[in-house]
């Protein structure tokens, strides 16, 4: 989740949905919809009729931008998910008769069809989502598009134009666009009808959308109705700029809400006459350097000794990533960039002011912890959080008002957090305490209630035990959704073959993984809160571990799931999904503060919320072997501060997968294609821990150092650690047991290094640091010294484990240009050329590996 959850600390928080869309931008672009190639946020590759999905698949539509009314099988609003019936008619080439949406074959290329039926489009209407992502306010556009019509039936019907910036009753029709197919029949062959028109005077402002409409009705004659089709959909963009003045004023009256151990939020008051405003956070009261006009900052960016919290328009911030217990100073400047020669800053007197994070609530919590995994930490942890304060069933309902609360996307109430209903890319429901609780319900949006999440006829139905009041599962929700879910287990369906679909994406159907001895229904909650239920689960598990073997044959659905034993408690495949939606959807401030707040009632954590990292030592696998390792690379370290650079992320360089199978290098006991997990939250992190790039380590045998037994790729931060996907969990080698090995670290444009002596490995053993000058290295002169610390030498930008002419010429044949390069030895995310110089400089070394 992207929302954040606020308390006792109440902002005004107005942002436009995170729907998918065509974007555009002033100045005179132009896009292109022709639906035979993807267009980003509205079609996957060649349309071919198989409905609308808010991923889209190859053929598919995107369902954020599209809306449908007039289909017998129901309206899709944007961000609805069809896949069947209606709105997935599939691709034709010949005439058809059944009323929806297809892909029609217009004469060598296909376009968005629809096949008007006596209860099917008449009336109808088909809606783009239109959004203006730049920063200059759109006045006017050119729209184009080519209506293909096949009159091969006796009925007229017609395909008329409107517009609209709210997507409310306001739709403004475009008469010079009408088009009224003819009574009488012409043929079975498809006609062009080129339209176009200028939209003008229309004021869309950055970030507002824009919403064209085509609808269509009968009109004249009886019998059959006409097939339609809409075909390169163009748009051309105009815009007045004018030049940019500096704001005359900074913005007032900063204040601080929520302070966690990593997070700071923040607020303040805005100023006329300015477009954005840029924050940045320091841990120092003064700034290095100062904002420079035309310059745009990116959130994680480093701007002398501060770091980029945000330049946007809101006037509210959420710092993450932060050291515990540090004060760090906030610096906000207002800005112009609506306008020619943009950004320009105010740099003088900025607003400026101070928040402190906390120290962990659950500081010494956990201080049993140790390096223990598997049913061993399952153990420790369940003793740590045994024995809570039992609260009654009654009281939940008073209990959800501190613990369930958020205030509406509107900003005007605070309502009642259901993972069930919310729906952070559209319509929701917005229940209002005590007055909505159920009662009776017969449709989603009646009421609320209490849901046990971990259904409690799994444990027999005793509501004399502490689980049938743990706050921790049993979670407010709509009332009709949680009839719907009954006892049924957590699953992934079927895609396309859900019995019912919410609001917000919860689906109930039949499963898409195979569960022995189950072939009832599943129920798949949103992907924004797969992760708060997972761990929600790996609470249970944990918490009740002295009683869960017993309660696997109670009920078909627990039975499906559970597994009768103590640890790992849980079916394999039940293990395996919580895991990935664990992944899927890590931790946000939502469950942080849910974790505070049942903290504060029952006076028990769940561990897997503040250590996200139990879950995989629990439930992964027991045979992984962890190697704590710490690496510098000698192209982007700076001595000035003992760190890297990690301007591959702040520039969006870095790939989100593993680059070392591209360029050759072998896997040996793993696949290879890592893939970073959650990388919109792994790379925003700020600080020492911030990934800088990909590196490759090898574990050799401890007798011949020229065999390689594992390799993983993996990550590497500022300061050097070297770290899992997550971008924090120390490197795990599956399938390797502990013992003594040759340890390498290769990087795609540095000669790799490798330790002198078998090390040996063991789970919770040392740190073993490449960048300590004792630690004894294969070969001569292995690593290149910078002040003391040894780093990796940088300069190999043909990859052939030697530094000379080659990649001297690498880095000339790239000059000048930016990306992941290879070349690009001192990861700034340019050619250019400094990287000729630490070519040069450490020219004629050779990468010492046998």
């Amino acid at each position: 989740m992207t929302r954040i959850s606020i308390i006792t600390f109440l902002f005004l928080l107005f942002a436009y949905s995170a729907f998918a869309q065509l974007n555009i931008q002033a100045g005179g672009n132009s896009y292109l919809i022709d639906f035979d190639n993807t267009v980003l946020g509205v079609n996957a590759g060649v349309f071919q009729g198989t409905g609308f999905a808010n991923t889209p698949a190859n053929g598919q539509l995107d369902a954020d931008a599209w809306a449908t009314t007039g289909l017998s099988d129901g309206a899709k609003n944007f961000g609805v998910e069809n896949m069947v019936g209606d709105h997935a008619r599939l691709s034709s080439n010949i005439p058809v008769t059944s009323g929806g949406i297809y892909s029609f074959d217009v004469g060598g290329n296909w376009a968005l069809g629809v096949q008007p039926t006596g209860s099917d489009w008449t009336p109808g209407t088909i809606t783009l989502n239109v959004m203006n992502s730049g920063t200059m306010t759109i006045s006017d556009l050119e729209l184009a598009y080519t209506l293909y019509v096949r009159n091969d039936q006796p009925r007229g019907n017609s395909f008329n134009f409107s517009y609209s910036l709210d997507n409310g009753a306001t739709y403004q029709s475009v008469a010079s666009l009408d088009y009224t197919s003819d009574a009488a029949l012409t043929g079975t062959t498809w006609q062009a009808n080129p339209k176009n028109v200028t939209l003008t005077g229309l004021g869309l402002a950055a970030g507002a959308r824009l919403y064209l409409r085509w609808s269509g009705n009968d009109a004249g004659g009886s019998g059959g109705r006409d097939e339609f089709a809409l075909d390169n959909i163009g748009i051309t963009t105009m815009g007045t700029q004018v030049p940019c003045n500096e704001p005359v004023a900074q913005p007032m009256n900063l204040s601080f809400g929520t302070l966690t151990a990593t997070s700071i939020q923040g607020g303040f008051l805005p100023v006329a006459n300015t477009d954005k405003y840029l924050v940045l956070a320091s841990t120092t009261n003064n700034l290095t350097d100062l904002p420079q006009d035309q310059a745009f900052y990116t959130a994680g960016a480093m701007l002398g000794n501060a770091q980029v919290v945000q330049y946007s328009a809101s006037t509210t911030f959420n710092a993450t990533g932060l050291s515990n217990n540090t004060t760090y100073y906030f610096f906000i400047f207002s800005s112009n960039d609506n306008c020619a020669g943009g950004p320009d800053y105010l740099t003088a007197s900025p607003l400026i002011g101070s928040a402190t994070t906390l120290m962990p609530t659950n500081s010494g919590y956990y201080a049993n912890v140790g390096n223990e995994r598997c049913a061993e930490l399952k153990t420790i942890l369940h003793n740590i959080i045994d024995n809570h304060t039992v609260v009654s069933y009654s009281s939940l309902w008073t209990h959800y008002q501190t613990t369930d609360a958020r205030i509406n996307d509107s900003g005007t109430q605070t309502i009642l957090w259901d993972m069930y209903t919310d729906n952070p890319a559209g319509f929701e429901v917005e229940f209002t305490f005590v007055t909505d609780q159920c009662g009776n319900y017969s449709m989603e949006g009646d009421c609320y209630n209490r849901e046990h999440s971990f259904p409690r006829s799994w444990w027999g139905g005793s509501t004399s035990v502490p689980q049938y009041t743990d706050i921790f599962h049993v979670v407010p929700t709509d009332g009709w959704i949680n009839g719907l879910r009954g006892s049924n287990p957590f699953g992934e369906v079927i895609d396309g073959m859900a019995s019912t679909i919410t609001n917000n994406g919860c689906q109930s159907g039949p499963s898409a993984i195979t569960i022995p001895g189950y072939s009832g229904a599943v129920f798949e909650p949103s992907d924004d809160y797969k992760g708060d239920f997972a761990r929600g689960y790996f609470y249970m598990a944990t918490r009740y571990e002295d009683g869960i073997a017993s309660w696997e044959n109670n009920n078909t659905g627990g039975n499906a799931m559970l597994e009768g034993t103590t640890w790992p408690a849980f079916e394999p495949w039940a293990i395996e999904m919580l895991l990935a939606w664990h992944n899927l959807d890590p931790v946000d401030q939502k469950e942080i503060d849910r974790n505070e707040a049942i903290f504060d009632i029952q006076g028990n954590r769940n561990p897997y919320i503040d250590h996200p990292e139990y879950a995989g030592l629990v439930w992964g696998s027991c045979a992984a072997l962890e190697v704590p390792l710490k690496v510098q690379l000698g192209g982007p370290y700076s001595s000035t501060n003992s760190l890297m650079n990690n301007d591959l992320v702040t520039n969006n360089y870095l790939p989100l997968a593993e680059p070392y199978s591209a360029l050759g290098f072998t896997y040996v006991n793993a696949p290879s294609g890592e893939l970073i997990e959650n990388p919109a939250t792994v790379l925003a992190v700020m600080g020492n821990n911030a990934i800088v790039d990909w590196v490759f380590v090898e574990l050799r045998d401890e007798n011949n150092s020229a065999m390689v037994v594992a390799t993983r790729s993996a990550l590497v931060q500022r300061d050097g650690d070297i770290v899992d996907m997550d971008g924090m969990s120390p490197l795990l080698f599956e399938g390797v047991a502990e013992g003594n090995y040759h340890i390498a670290i290769r990087h795609r444009n540095h000669l790799g290094a490798m330790t002198l002596a078998p090390l040996p490995l063991l789970n919770g053993g040392s740190l073993i640091d490449f960048s300590d000058p004792n630690l004894a290295m294969y070969g001569t002169n292995a690593r290149k010294t910078i002040n003391g610390i040894m780093t990796l030498w940088p300069g190999d930008a043909s990859a052939d484990q030697l530094i000379d002419s080659f990649d001297r010429s690498e880095t000339w044949n790239n000059r000048n240009q930016f990306g992941y390069l290879t070349a690009d030895v001192d990861l700034d995310g340019a050619c250019d050329s400094s990287d000729r110089s630490v070519v040069w400089n450490n020219r004629n070394k050779v990468e010492q590996l046998p």
